[in-house]
């Protein structure tokens, strides 16, 4: 797991310091010291001490402020509220569409609802149906080009309360999982996911659209139980008044 933004907690550190010698400073000019048992030196001293460490407290916190903006103005723009707007799987055995008997291909996109893309190895997953259906993934900055966040998905190993399984799409609930990633550069990273419900992992590679600030593109490969899975998705972010 990713850990804590370092440049918040040394500001709150910097901040406290600050604080705390500031009010140790404003206490001895109000009573005058008259509280304190010690000799003007080394009231004195002391005093000169605080004030040091107010001057640096002040100063770091101001440094790591900067770096802490900067940061966010690199690379904490993308965090949002997001929503599929296309989504494939691999085909099987990686074959090209035109490698798959024309019968077989008309069967699956009936039966199957998907729509094989020509001259790839990959099929839409029409049944999402997303020109209706939103499944919507969240962003969160944390630091370092670093995000975490939660995406939705149907959930295909869904049972009833007597322990049947449903083919009906629109029957099935959805599920979400749990992701993290990295940006590696300025326009793409990797990462990992894992369903929320059960022990299924993944790995992502993703990318900005170079044409469209709001939109991501994203590869998915799972990792286990069945290392089967494996296509790419197009995440598109919401505008609203808090997404520029």
């Amino acid at each position: 797991m990713f850990q804590n933004n370092p440049y918040k907690q040394n500001c709150i550190i910097f901040a406290a310091i600050s604080l705390i010698s500031a009010v140790y400073l404003i206490l001895g000019c109000y009573f005058k010291y008259t509280l304190l048992d010690w000799s003007d030196y080394a009231i004195t001293t002391f005093n000169n001490v605080i004030s040091g460490v107010l001057t640096s407290a002040l100063l770091l916190f101001a440094v790591e402020w900067i770096l802490y903006k900067k940061d966010v103005l690199s690379y904490g723009k993308y965090s949002g509220t997001y929503r599929k707007v296309y989504m494939t799987e691999v085909n099987d055995d990686r074959k090209r569409s035109q490698e798959i008997e024309k019968s077989v291909r008309l069967g699956k996109e009936s039966g199957s609802k998907i729509k094989f893309i020509d001259d790839s190895v990959y099929h839409e997953l029409s049944y999402y149906e997303l020109e209706t259906n939103e499944y919507l993934t969240e962003l969160e900055y944390l630091y370092n080009g670093k995000y975490k966040g939660t995406v939705e998905y149907i959930d295909h190993d869904f049972e009833d309360e007597m322990g049947k399984k449903h083919y009906d799409l629109k029957i099935k609930p959805k599920c979400f999982a749990y992701f993290q990633l990295n940006f590696t550069s300025n326009i793409s990273g990797e990462g990992n996911y894992k369903y929320a419900n059960k022990l299924d992992f993944g790995i992502f590679n993703f990318q900005l659209d170079p044409e469209n600030s709001n939109r991501i593109l994203v590869y998915y490969k799972n990792t286990m139980p069945s290392g089967i899975s494996e296509g790419y998705e197009i995440w598109e972010r919401i505008l609203n008044k808090n997404n520029n």
